[in-house]
């Protein structure tokens, strides 16, 4: 998206830097800071089209990544979980949660038993009750078992916290390996903004060439004319 002031003040910069006096040479003047917006946009393009196609992997890259997550959070794969920043962010927030909730003496069953799942050496009661088809390991929350969980909750974040640090960076760098081509153009863009740059570049020599030669031939008359009058 361009922008009208900025054309403005590049503009003005330029009839700062040439003086121009005369119709003819604030015309050339005009000409040569159109030369250097049209340099400028084909920067802007470039630099659009690459975001364009980055945009379409970023999406897709996101959306496997939230895919896996699901997938391992439904089906209770600590690995997996373990295996992104998103599902290490999900297990450091329901501890902390769970720790929260110990604190303040209440009983969270319900995310205490998901810890089981996942955590069995760590969040099963000991002594392990004997646990029936259908029914929680964690059903009564007894302050010999909030002084367990609240030690293995400080082991797991303490854990959990570097390793989720290290996921996200060999996250990021995995998707800037895939993203990293999409910064060369295409032939056909890189043939197309390579014309227009040299087609640019010949005005901008030519106006400045003229321009030159209007200037060194105004100064010239002006001598010659402070000579006569003497």
């Amino acid at each position: 998206k361009e922008d009208e002031m900025e054309l403005l003040e590049l503009l003005e910069s330029e009839w700062e830097r040439w003086n121009p006096v005369g119709r003819a040479e604030e015309l050339e003047v005009e000409k040569i800071a159109h030369c250097y917006w049209r340099t400028m946009r084909a920067v802007r393009y470039e630099t659009a089209t690459i975001e364009k196609r980055a945009a379409g992997v970023r999406d897709r890259h996101e959306a496997r990544l939230e895919f896996h997550f699901e997938d391992a959070l439904q089906y209770g794969h600590v690995m997996r979980l373990e295996g992104s920043a998103r599902g290490l962010a999900h297990i450091i927030d329901a501890l902390e949660q769970v720790k929260q909730e110990l604190a303040a003496g209440r009983q969270p069953v319900e995310l205490l038993t998901w810890l089981v799942k996942i955590y069995p050496d760590d969040f099963t009661p000991d002594p392990a009750p004997a646990v029936t088809e259908g029914t929680a390991p964690v059903a009564h929350v007894t302050p010999q078992y909030v002084r367990q969980a609240m030690a293995a909750i400080e082991k797991q974040l303490g854990r959990l916290r570097p390793l989720r640090k290290e996921v996200a960076q060999a996250e990021k760098a995995q998707f800037e390996l895939q993203i990293g081509p999409l910064a060369l153009l295409d032939w056909n863009s890189l043939e197309r903004t390579g014309r227009h740059e040299t087609r640019n570049e010949r005005h901008l020599d030519r106006h400045i060439e003229r321009l030159e030669g209007m200037q060194r031939r105004r100064r010239a008359s002006v001598r010659t004319l402070n000579l006569g009058s003497r």
